[in-house]
Order: C-alpha cells, then structure tokens, then sequence
C-alpha cells in the first residue's frame, strides 16, 4: 500500500465518524470497550484455552449473541455476514444454546439445553417459555438471515472455496484491477499470467466473518496430517481471505496440556500461551489478535489476582488479548455462567460490595446447578 493510499483509508475513517457512523462492533464488555474498540474489519483473531474451559461460548458470546445485538438494538450503518463451520456442535445445539441466553437475558429464567429439550424424568418445558421463545423470532429472525451454520464442511479448502466463492459474487464485491506478471513453473519454464488486484466491496459497511470451530477438528486431505491442514488453513487460504477480501477469521485452537512445563504445574498457574498450542503453533504468527480464556479452579487456586475463586469456582474467567498488532496487550475479568451461555465483567478488585453480590449470586446457582 502507497502512502497515498494509506493516508486515504485514515480520512475516509474520519469522514465516516464525522458522519456518526460505526467502524467497529464493541465487544460488549463496558470497561473493556473504552480502552479497544472492539471487532475491526479484516482482522486474524485466534481464540484459545484448555479444553472445556468456554471457547465455544465466548465466541458464541462476542462473534454471535453480541453481533447481533448489536446489529439489532442500534441504527447502525454495518452490516454482517457470518460463516460458522461448526466441526464440533450441530445446528441446533447451538440455537437451543442461544435460546437459553435470550430466556436468560430477557426473562431472568436459567435453564440450559437438557431442560429446554425437556429431557430429565418427570419434567418438561412449560407452556410459558416456549411463548417467551415465540415471542423473540424477530431476534431470532436476524440471526438466520445473518448467520449460516455449515455442519457438512470440515477441510480447509472447502471451507476457503465456500467463503472465495460468496466473496467474489457480483453483489458482494469485485476486483477492480488487472495486473501481469511472468513466473516460473514447475518445470523451469518461464510463463506470464494475470493477477486479479484490489477487490472493493459493493457496499463497504459489510463485515464478513469466517468462524471455525475448531482448527483442531479438521479432517486433513487423503495423504496428510492435521499439521498440515492448520498449517495451510492459517497460513495460507486465512490470510488470503483476511488480506484480498479483508474477512474477519475467529478460529478456535485448543491448548496443549503435554506442552505445558514442570514448572507451570509446580505453581499451579497453567495460563494459556501462543507457546502452547495444540497440534500447531505456528498459527500465532499469522493472527493479528490472539485472545486466551483461563480458568484459575481448574488449576485448583484459591484466589486468583484479588479474587476469591473458592467463591467463584468455575465461574470465573481470565480473558486475555494477549496479542493485538494494532494495540497493547490487554485483559479483563470476566463472570461466566455456561448454562446460559454468559460473560460479564466482574467489579474491579476494589469495589467490595460489588464483589460481595457477585460471590453470593455465584454460589446460588451453584447451589442450584448442584441441585438439578
């Protein structure tokens, strides 16, 4: 990119923000979004932790909940497309999950997926809540025109030709330039080709999201490993889509606990790292942000940086934008509850009856959770 043409991207910016317009999707942690805007369009993001410790949720909880609320309770100039390659759950497992958020949020009602399918002896949904369900289908509405849960594709250049193929549809965008060049083939002969150049959308508030849940899932091609298939996914059709087309890529990459030092055991703090990463780890150095969930009782801590974890138990995370090529590391505390799919940032350390009605709200549903 010229310096003329990076100038213009930083006026054409401010021209949006002096017309009001949104450039970015908070995440929708309020402390946190008043030190980093949030969701940029065109960005790497990976997403990792140990296993069952919410990676699911939390990019059920930013990339999907909080989307579309956002699309849906703002006059908002930015539009979404999302594609979720879910390798892990089906379709309806995670719009039953939604379904529990929203009869949370909107009802104060903690049920999750065995209760909404009526499954346990001798109970069974009641009447009122699937009215309360009915009753959000606009919600609901937006998430399927917005969202497209794809089980069927599980290999990396499925899922790169799904996402180029809708990419380069007329109403979508185009390339605007042609440019020749001269390479040499396999054989050492020297020919020319034509490079498509500088794609532009048709309309330059839509956000393109490519979820992929989770790298460690994929089912390699005949002949090659699952190395491989990361390996290619993130270093080569991921960033293609990222740098042509400028499509938001959220992976998920589990951690890996074989990896993890004696010395890290010793002191009972096993946290996440780019270092640790299962299967392949090279994908840290092609994401623009890596972001890292921790579950200090999974470690067995007592506390946990000023937190009473014996309190919180597992519903306390650690959530960690460890690195971000655009800003300063940065991390938040965050409340999780995943029976209804919830995050929320906790009070600050400071602030003791906050933290004091957190502590006991913590303990009720667990005593609940416990119960059923």
């Amino acid at each position: 990119m010229s310096f003329i043409a990076a100038l213009s991207t930083i006026k054409t910016n401010q021209e949006k923000k002096k017309l009001g317009k949104d450039l970015a999707i908070p995440f929708g942690f309020e402390r946190l979004d008043k030190v980093h805007p949030g969701i940029t369009k065109g960005n790497y993001t990976l997403i990792s932790s140990l296993q069952k410790t919410g990676k699911t949720n939390i990019v059920n909880y930013i990339y999907v909940i909080n989307l579309i609320d956002f699309l849906y309770n703002n006059k908002t100039n930015i539009k979404a497309k999302v594609f979720y390659f879910s390798l892990e759950l089906t379709k309806q497992q995670l719009y039953h999950q939604f379904m529990c958020h929203r009869l949370f949020i909107k009802h104060n009602i903690r049920i999750d997926i065995r209760e909404l399918n009526s499954l346990f002896k001798g109970d069974y949904i009641n009447d009122q809540v699937i009215t309360w369900i009915e009753e959000d289908k606009e919600w609901f509405d937006l998430l399927e025109s917005t969202v497209e849960i794809i089980e069927s594709i599980k290999n990396v250049f499925g899922i790169y030709k799904y996402v180029k193929t809708f990419m380069e549809k007329p109403e979508i965008g185009s390339f605007k330039e042609k440019r020749s060049y001269d390479f040499i083939d396999d054989d050492g002969i020297r020919r020319s080709g034509e490079k498509l150049e500088n794609y532009q959308y048709v309309d330059d508030d839509l956000f393109v999201f490519c979820i992929i849940d989770n790298y460690n899932n994929f089912i390699p091609q005949k002949g090659t490993k699952l190395y491989d298939s990361i390996g290619k996914w993130s270093g080569d059709h991921a960033i293609t889509l990222r740098n042509i087309y400028r499509c938001n890529i959220v992976g998920i990459q589990q951690q890996g606990i074989d990896n993890l030092n004696n010395d890290a055991y010793k002191i009972g703090k096993l946290e996440p790292s780019i270092e640790n990463l299962k299967d392949f780890k090279s994908t840290g150095n092609d994401v623009d942000t890596f972001i890292t969930l921790y579950s200090p009782h999974r470690n067995k801590l007592t506390t946990y940086e000023g937190y009473n974890i014996s309190k919180l138990k597992d519903n306390y995370r650690k959530f960690s934008i460890q690195l971000d090529r655009s800003g300063m590391p940065i991390d938040t505390d965050l409340f999780f509850d995943g029976k209804v799919n919830m995050f929320k940032q906790m009070p600050l350390v400071e602030d003791k009856e906050g933290l004091e009605k957190v502590y006991k709200y913590a303990e009720q549903i667990q005593k609940e959770n416990f119960k059923k």
